[in-house]
Parts: structure tokens; C-alpha cells; sequence
């Protein structure tokens, strides 16, 4: 996979000690973190363009595709331009697509290279990013000049706007908000197409994905290889990571990739089921420990509880005793009187009922005695089982450390097999290097013939850029005779309106002297209907004139 000439790595430093893309703060200063990338993937035929913008962490953003970017809008020496309406869209387009870029905060743009067209495209990108510049070092008129900009020819010059002289390419450069690179899209288009992008983009296009992958391979190339590759996406041997590899042993590699993983698998099997058991183990240790911690603290606490009961007890034990004894006697002495009294009677009796009393607290004293053995006994009971939860406990630690030292072992293990598939890699590696030898070999041998490929390889380039300037002359003539065509087709309609409105208007004039005919022959009508009334009335006046002069006066 041979790669663009103007691509990312070989661009100005924008990669820090550890290989990370960076991020431009400010204009000037640089420091290390994830870029925001815009990706473009270009549709050569229709010369279009779809972007995908993407954050710090690679998620997509947003899109947006490009439909007049390649119209040319520039003032020609000539005086001559592109239409009016050609210009009203392309900087509507360079509007929106300037706060597009705004609102994702873009800092990188990959073009993903695929046609000598792409470097237009980068040409007018730059021209938008300087644009972007103009508008924010100068928020006032920065609009105006950014559109002054957009159409003139001497946009490379130091003093890019010949109407203002005070505006230096260099003061503008250093508000830049992004930098454009060509990036190889070989890799996004392949990945662009799999089950895998489909899956995790449905709703995007192929294009849109393609412009995705583009820009995540310029923020972390190698994080978006590993990516792309997986049993939906690409196959590893697949990936045009090298012009030779089609030539490297795939049988032998693909055994030795699929034993490692294989083992790495089992490994990785056994890795979990050790560190289940020793999960479960530490639960039960866990819970042990706590279970013991109870029961001593029982231990603990009924101890202390018992000891000052049984110090209670045997104090009363004592007094009781003491006073069945003083009690018996006295009653003894009571009755080893032959002779007694009435009164001696009766005390004997109380002396009796006394005793009685005495000998019933100490029985209640001795019970509750037996009660606290009995109770003291189960404690030591309690304790003893103790004793053989922390030899249970202990037997559990000794089972999680074993536990933990075969994970260990397994871990080894599992180390050992990535450093084997490591070594198959090396041999792999080394393969491919003989491979290579034995190219250079064979390049040598051809050597004529490879000048004699290059020479050929120039006269295509040659030609290709030929048939790209007759290709683009032909557009242009196309879109001027388009132009024409349209024109005239115009100019025939309006013709036609011409001619329609002519008829309308004769077929109006003639309607309109028919009309004025018949008032005139109305009026004349109607003349000669008012003389020929006047005179029938002359007529009947002098009738009646004549019959009164007739009729004899009276008598």
C-alpha cells in the first residue's frame, strides 16, 4: 500500500513523543491529545464530496456533503465569471460548510485520495480554512473579505486581497482553525463495505463510512487497522499493509494465526474459570470471616454477661445459704424443747414457715445456677465450633491462594503462547524479507524494463493530466453551450410569449372595432329612429291642427 505524498505523517508535527495525533490550541501551541478529524471521500463523477466529522474519541459527529465546491467562481483577467447563480451557490455552500467545520471544531481534514481531482479538493479546502481565518481576525468585515477571497485569482500571493494591502498572508495563517492532508483510502473503502461498518453505521452511506474510516485512521492509524479487522470487517492477511504481501505463505501464516488464537482462547478459557473459582472461594472466605467475627463477638459479649450474672448468683447462693443455716438452727433449738410453751409453739411454726421460705430462694438461686452452667456450657460449645470455623476459614484461604496461584501459572501460560505466536510472526517476518530478497533479485535482472515501466508510468501521469485538462475543458465548454442552449431556448419562449400577446392583441383590436362598428350602428339606429319619431309627431300636430281648424266653432 504505497502512501499519498501530502499525508498525515509527513505533514508538519502534529504527532507527539508517544506517536499520538495532537491537537493545535490557540494557533501556536501544541499539546498531546486525540485531534478532531473531518473525513472526505470524493465522488469523482459527479464531483461531490461527503464529510464526516468525528470527536476526540473517534464517535461520529456529524455529516455534510458538498455539491458546488468544485464550481469556479474566480474573476477572470478577461472580465469574464461564472453566472451569478453559480456564485450565489457556491458561497452559500462555503457558508454553510464554514460553520459546519465551526460546530464540530474540525482541526484536521483527510481527503482521501482516489483521483487527481483530490487535490482541488484540497485547494479549496485550504481556501475555506483561510477564509475561516480572515473571518476571525477580522470579526467585523471578516465576511466581506472572506467572500473578496473566494473569488480572486492571486490567492497564493502574500497579499492575498490587492484591495487591502494591510492584510498579509502570514498575519492570517496563524488563525488558520485547520490543516487539510491527502490520506490513502484504501483501507476505508475495503472496510467500508463489510457486514461490520454496515452493522455499526446502517443508516450512513458507503461514502459517508469510507470519509469515517478516513478520518479515524489520520486521529490513530493504528487503532482504526485494528479496527477494521475482525470476522465481519477485514481479514489481517487481506489488508494492504505491503506491496509484497500477496506473496508471503498464506496457508502457514493462517495455521499459525488460528493456533494461536485457538490457545489463546483455551488459555483465556481457563484464565476465567480459575478466577471464578477464585472468586467464589474469596465470597466464601468472605463470608466465613464475617460469620466468625459474629460469633466471637457473641462469645465476647455473653462472656462478660455471664461472668457478672454468675458472680451475682453465687453472692445471692451464698447469703441464702447462710440464712437457711441461721434459720434451721434456730428451729433445731426450737424443737429439741421438751416442755413447750404457747408461745414457743408458735414460733416454732413461724420459725417453720421461715425456713420453708429460706430453702425456696435457695432452690430458685440453685436453678437459676444450673440455668447459667447450662448457658456457660453452650458457649463453650459456641466457642469450640469457632475454633473449627477459623480451621475452615483457614482451609478456604489455602484453597484461594492455590486458586490464585494456578490463574498465575495459567497467566504464564497464556504469556508463553503470545510470545510463540510472536515468533511465528518473526518467521513470517523473516519469509517475507527472503521474499523481498529474492524480488530485489529479480528487479535487478529487469532493470531495463522497469525504466522502460517508468517511462511509461510518466507518459500516463503525462496523459492523465492531459485528458484531466481536456476533460475539464470539455465541462466547461459543455456547461457555457448548456448555458447557450438555455439562452436561446429563453430567448424562443419569450419569442413565442411575443407572438401570443401579438395575436391576443389583434384578435382585441378587431373585437374592439366590432364593438365601436355596432355603437356606431346603434347610434345611428337610433338617430334615425328619434328623426322618424319627431317627425311623426310634426306629422300628428299638424293632423290635429288641421282637424281643429275643420271642426265649426259653437253657436
Amino acid at each position: 500500500m504505497h502512501r499519498a505524498p501530502d499525508t498525515f505523517s509527513h505533514a508538519e508535527p502534529v504527532a507527539g513523543a508517544d506517536g499520538e495525533p495532537v491537537a493545535r490550541k490557540e494557533g501556536a501551541a501544541w499539546y498531546p491529545r486525540p485531534a478532531r478529524v473531518v473525513g472526505m471521500c470524493v465522488n469523482v463523477e459527479d464531483k461531490e464530496a461527503e464529510l464526516v466529522a468525528i470527536g476526540e474519541s473517534g464517535e461520529l459527529v456529524d455529516t455534510f456533503k458538498c455539491r458546488w465546491l468544485m464550481t469556479n467562481i474566480r474573476v477572470r483577467r478577461d472580465g469574464g465569471g461564472a453566472s451569478a447563480l453559480d456564485i450565489e451557490r457556491k458561497l452559500g455552500e462555503l457558508e454553510r460548510l464554514a460553520l459546519f467545520m465551526q460546530e464540530s471544531r474540525c482541526e484536521a481534514v483527510a481527503i482521501g485520495t482516489c483521483d487527481l481531482l483530490c487535490r482541488k479538493f484540497k485547494d479549496e479546502m485550504e481556501t475555506l480554512a483561510f477564509g475561516m481565518g480572515l473571518m476571525a481576525a477580522h470579526p467585523e468585515r471578516g465576511r466581506e473579505y472572506a467572500q473578496a477571497y473566494y473569488r480572486t485569482s492571486s490567492r497564493m500571493d502574500d497579499n492575498p486581497l490587492p484591495e487591502m494591502p494591510s492584510i498579509s498572508r502570514a498575519e492570517i495563517e496563524a488563525h488558520v482553525p485547520f490543516k487539510v492532508y491527502l490520506a490513502d483510502e484504501t483501507v476505508p473503502r475495503l472496510w467500508a463495505v463489510t457486514t461490520a461498518a454496515s452493522v455499526e453505521h446502517p443508516e450512513a452511506s458507503a461514502a459517508q463510512r469510507t470519509a469515517l474510516s478516513s478520518a479515524r485512521l489520520l486521529q490513530d492509524p493504528l487503532v482504526e487497522s485494528a479496527h477494521c479487522i475482525g470476522p465481519t470487517g477485514l481479514s489481517l492477511l487481506r489488508l494492504p499493509l505491503h506491496p509484497l504481501m500477496r506473496s508471503l505463505p498464506e496457508e502457514e501464516l493462517e495455521e499459525e494465526r488460528a493456533r494461536a488464537a485457538a490457545a489463546e482462547k483455551e488459555a483465556e478459557k481457563e484464565l476465567l474459570v480459575m478466577l471464578g473459582e477464585a472468586e467464589n472461594a474469596g465470597d466464601k472466605v468472605t463470608e466465613a470471616e464475617k460469620k466468625l467475627e459474629t460469633e466471637l463477638a457473641y462469645i465476647n459479649t455473653t462472656n462478660v454477661t455471664l461472668l457478672a450474672k454468675r458472680a451475682d448468683l453465687e453472692a445471692k447462693q451464698a447469703s441464702a445459704e447462710e440464712e437457711v443455716s441461721e434459720a434451721q438452727a434456730r428451729f433445731d433449738n426450737l424443737t429439741s424443747l421438751e416442755n413447750k410453751t404457747r408461745d414457743q409453739e408458735t414460733q416454732l411454726k413461724m420459725e417453720k414457715v421461715m425456713l420453708d421460705d429460706k430453702n425456696r430462694v435457695a432452690d430458685e438461686v440453685m436453678t437459676a445456677m444450673a440455668a447459667l452452667v447450662k448457658e456457660e456450657k453452650k458457649l463453650a460449645t459456641t466457642a469450640y465450633e469457632a475454633k473449627f470455623l477459623r480451621k475452615d476459614l483457614e482451609k478456604k484461604e489455602d484453597l484461594l491462594a492455590e486458586v490464585m496461584a494456578k490463574a498465575e501459572a495459567l497467566n504464564g501460560t497464556l504469556n508463553e503462547s503470545a510470545a510463540t505466536a510472536h515468533t511465528a510472526w518473526v518467521k513470517a517476518n523473516e519469509t517475507a524479507d527472503k521474499v523481498a530478497n529474492l524480488t530485489a533479485e529479480k528487479s535487478e535482472l529487469a532493470a531495463n524494463i522497469t525504466s522502460f515501466r517508468e517511462e511509461l508510468k510518466t507518459a500516463k501521469i503525462t496523459a492523465g493530466f492531459a485528458h484531466e485538462a481536456l476533460r475539464e475543458k470539455q465541462d466547461s465548454e459543455a456547461k457555457q453551450q448548456e448555458r447557450v442552449t438555455s439562452e436561446e431556448y429563453s430567448l424562443s419562449r419569450a419569442e413565442d410569449e411575443v407572438t401570443t400577446l401579438t395575436v391576443e392583441e389583434t384578435e382585441l383590436d378587431e373585437e374592439l372595432d366590432g364593438r365601436i362598428n355596432a355603437t356606431k350602428d346603434a347610434k345611428h339606429a337610433y338617430e334615425l329612429a328619434s328623426n322618424a319619431t319627431a317627425k311623426a309627431k310634426d306629422d300628428l300636430k299638424a293632423e290635429r291642427d288641421l282637424t281643429e281648424a275643420r271642426e265649426p266653432e259653437p253657436k
